[in-house]
């Protein structure tokens, strides 16, 4: 929650969020993906990732949110 927050109220360039396994890390991710969306900020979110499974369950959650076609 204090990433969240942090990066929501001062918008930086760039932002690095590195925790354990577990600990939320694509969740922050999709939220600031949202959030960047909704603001127009950006109009595509590129993923990636060192697993398929990986790539493929976070692409399926953010069709689910509306910001994969």
């Amino acid at each position: 929650r204090r990433a969240l927050t942090k990066y929501l109220t001062q918008k930086p360039k760039d932002f690095l969020a590195v925790a354990t396994p577990g600990a939320g890390k694509t969740t922050f991710g999709l939220r600031i993906a949202r959030e960047l969306l909704d603001d127009r900020t950006v109009d595509k979110i590129t993923v990636g990732g060192d697993r398929r499974e990986a790539t493929r369950s976070v692409t399926a959650v953010l069709r689910m949110i509306g910001a994969v076609r």
